[in-house]
C-alpha cells in the first residue's frame, strides 16, 4: 500500500520530534547522529527550528511563488505584456524598452518566459522586422533594409 503525502509528512515531523527527544533523554548528539543516520548539522537545524517555532517549527514549508527573492513583480509583468499587445514587439526589444524608459533591468529569458507563462504567442517573423523599424523610427521594406550612417 503507498503512502499518501499527508501519511509521508507526519512520519517525517515524527522522525524529527523522535531524534530530539532522544537526544533530550541521553544527551549525545553524536550518538543520535549515528543512529538515526543524519548529519550533525540537520540535527542542529532541526533543534534551531524546534527552539524557535516549537513542534510547528518541524513541518516542512512550502514556499509560495510571490516570496522568491528574484521573482518579477506584477507592474512588471503588466507592462511586459502590454508592450507585446500594443507595439507587438518582441524579447529582446521589450528587454531594452524596459531598460531604457522604465530602468528596469530584466534578462530576454525573463521577458520571454513571462509571456510563455501568460499563453502569449510568439510573433510572426514578418511583424519583428515591422516591429523593428518602428523601434528605431526607420522605413522598412521587407526586401532590403537601408541605413545610412553620416560622420562628422
Amino acid at each position: 500500500m503507498k503512502k499518501t503525502k499527508e501519511i509521508e509528512k507526519y512520519l517525517r515531523w515524527k522522525f524529527k520530534l523522535r531524534v530530539l527527544k532522544f537526544v533530550r533523554d541521553h544527551g549525545s548528539i553524536n550518538e543520535a547522529c549515528e543512529i538515526f543516520e543524519i548529519s550533525r548539522t540537520t540535527y542542529f537545524n532541526w533543534k534551531r527550528k524546534y527552539d524557535k517555532y516549537g513542534e510547528e517549527g518541524l513541518l516542512r514549508k512550502k514556499r509560495d511563488p510571490q516570496t522568491y527573492w528574484n521573482s518579477i513583480d506584477k507592474t512588471t509583468v503588466d507592462l511586459i505584456l502590454k508592450l507585446r499587445e500594443e507595439h507587438e514587439l518582441g524579447t529582446w526589444q521589450i528587454k531594452w524598452y524596459l531598460e531604457r524608459y522604465h530602468d528596469i533591468n530584466i534578462s530576454e529569458s525573463s521577458v520571454y518566459r513571462t509571456l510563455k507563462r501568460n499563453n502569449v504567442k510568439p510573433l510572426a517573423s514578418r511583424l519583428i522586422r515591422l516591429s523593428l523599424g518602428r523601434l528605431w523610427g526607420l522605413e522598412i521594406s521587407l526586401r532590403k533594409i537601408r541605413i545610412q550612417f553620416h560622420f562628422s
